[in-house]
């Protein structure tokens, strides 16, 4: 079964990558390129060497492996049977995120920039990651991080008074602070996008100006005061606004992607 379950795999890899909605037809030529210097496999389970090269805590599975630079240049990427599996995670999803650390898309030890900025905090990972040693992908003291983290926070309170108060035919009691706070998450996500915009790249930056356009449409349907039936639109309102903030995220990241691989 489960070499079934890596042979499998190995063949779904190789029409994903180069495939229509492939990895590669999605990525930068330069990402591309560090991409295929590496070795991927589907195996069964990891073995000692692996789980403590990745310092797995007691409790926790490895879904996969990433170890590079290797002698040769490039790097070697192993997704695990048994952690895809257990954890219920898709091979093709733990393939991308082992990829992004052959890409250098650990998030770097410092914010964009040093200015306090909507949502800053001084957040700690959790201890068992630290003492792991793992590269952070994420921090709350970065704008770019953060600016779709407040967009969708904001739709997913709408979303959730949507639901209660279709079934309500009102706006259940207690249930009234959401409306405000969506409102303050978006004005977050706003100030956010301003800073991050002007650090990407000059053809990434309309990411930016398109995002704050669909908060202030988000912000113009949570004005005034909401009966029920305005919720459907004010909630489809936010969640096209996060949409559009994610591409900020994305394109910040690929500007760092590109920034590694012409260092390297």
């Amino acid at each position: 079964m489960s070499r079934d379950w890596c042979e499998r795999w190995a063949a779904a890899m190789e029409e994903h990558l180069r495939g229509p909605a492939g990895l590669y037809r999605i990525m930068p030529p330069a990402d591309t390129g560090i991409v295929a210097n590496q070795l991927i496999t589907f195996e069964d389970a990891p073995d000692r060497e692996a789980i403590e090269l990745a310092g797995i805590p007691e409790g926790y599975v490895l879904v996969g492996l990433w170890r590079g630079p290797m002698e040769w240049g490039g790097g070697w990427v192993q997704i695990f049977e048994q952690g895809c599996v257990g954890a219920n995670i898709h091979p093709l999803d733990a393939l991308h995120h082992e990829l992004s650390h052959a890409l250098g898309r650990d998030h770097p030890p410092v914010a964009l920039t040093a200015l306090p900025h909507a949502g800053s905090s001084a957040a700690t990972p959790p201890a068992w990651e630290v003492e792991a040693g793992w590269p952070r992908a994420y921090t709350d003291d970065c704008p770019a991080c953060q600016v779709s983290a407040r967009a969708g926070e904001a739709r997913n309170l709408l979303e959730a008074l949507r639901i209660r108060a279709m079934m309500a035919f009102e706006i259940p009691p207690g249930w009234g602070g959401v409306i405000p706070l969506a409102r303050y998450r978006l004005h977050q996500a706003e100030e956010l996008a301003r800073e991050v915009g002007p650090t990407l790249r000059p053809e990434d930056r309309w990411t930016a100006m398109r995002a704050l356009d669909k908060i202030a449409e988000a912000q113009a349907a949570l004005r005034g005061w909401l009966r029920v039936e305005d919720l459907p639109r004010a909630a489809d309102a936010a969640y096209v606004a996060w949409d559009a903030t994610t591409d900020i995220t994305g394109a910040w990241w690929q500007a760092r992607a590109l920034g590694s691989a012409a260092a390297a």
